[in-house]
């Protein structure tokens, strides 16, 4: 996610010189925001399949 932050710093850097269009900003956003996507469904995915090994007999949940 690093580098996709760091594309689009050097973007809006670029485009704060005059060197390029906004349409290189606009493509590093969308570019850094798909990866952002991405981590934030792998982080839910891992939190649900967390329950679900919990939900596991004998995986923690506490039994009636």
């Amino acid at each position: 996610m690093q580098s996709a932050q760091h594309t689009l710093d050097i973007a809006n850097n670029r485009y704060n010189a005059g060197m390029v269009t906004y349409l290189e900003v606009a493509t590093a956003q969308t570019a850094a925001l798909d990866q952002q996507r991405a981590v934030v469904q792998l982080q839910g995915q891992r939190l649900v399949n967390q329950v679900h090994v919990d939900q596991i007999p004998g995986g923690g949940w506490a039994k009636n």
